[in-house]
């Protein structure tokens, strides 16, 4: 929603703008928001910027502290007049737009069960010792989810792991097959089963 709010802005021009109605101007990104622009606004080029400036903060844009650039928050706004910044550079800067893509356009990594893949491999077989078993992702990605199941409903909560490192006890000798499932957003990607003997 797009309104004016009374107050006077500051600036040789007396432009200021409001996002969500908050002082700090971030609102959640597409929730129902107003941008308000103050109706001492009386510079019809600067009254566009500062309505697309607040969009930003919609957006979930923060501020950018280069000169022309559209989410530049300087009270003195005549460094987003266009006449006196380069061609191209305000409606919107190339920082902007590459921060909305940030925000929005995520790349997903390429989809293959090699991703899943982790130690100790298929077929291993391990003195009981202890029990405890450690386990490791080959393949890591901060961005990414990591999900173990290690094949022993008997430890109950215990049989369910998550991150790219764990550890197991087993309490008795035996085949267990292990399952790691990588996510990526939620969703499953890849997954892995390796069979583990303790002996």
């Amino acid at each position: 929603m797009f309104d004016y709010a009374r107050g006077t802005g500051f600036g040789r021009f007396r432009c200021e703008g409001i996002a969500g109605g908050t002082a700090a101007g971030y609102p959640t990104p597409f929730l129902p928001q107003r941008v308000m622009v103050i109706r001492s606004c009386r510079n019809a080029a600067l009254r566009r910027l500062t309505v697309l400036h607040e969009l930003g903060h919609v957006l979930g844009l923060g501020h950018e502290t280069r000169r022309c650039a559209l989410m530049n928050p300087l009270g003195d706004v005549n460094t987003r007049l266009p006449s006196l910044c380069p061609p191209g550079t305000v409606l919107p800067a190339h920082d902007d737009v590459r921060g909305a893509r940030a925000l929005y356009r995520r790349r997903p990594p390429r989809v293959n069960q090699s991703i899943a893949l982790f130690n100790p491999g298929s077929g291993t077989t391990v003195p009981i010792g202890d029990g405890v078993v450690r386990f490791r992702a080959a393949w890591r990605n901060d961005a990414l989810a990591y999900r173990w199941d290690f094949g022993d409903p008997a430890s109950g909560t215990a049989n369910l792991a998550t991150g790219p490192d764990a550890t197991h006890p087993y309490a008795e000798r035996g085949v267990y097959t292990v399952t790691l499932q990588v996510l990526d957003g939620g969703t499953v990607i890849a997954t892995s089963r390796n069979e583990l003997e303790l002996f």
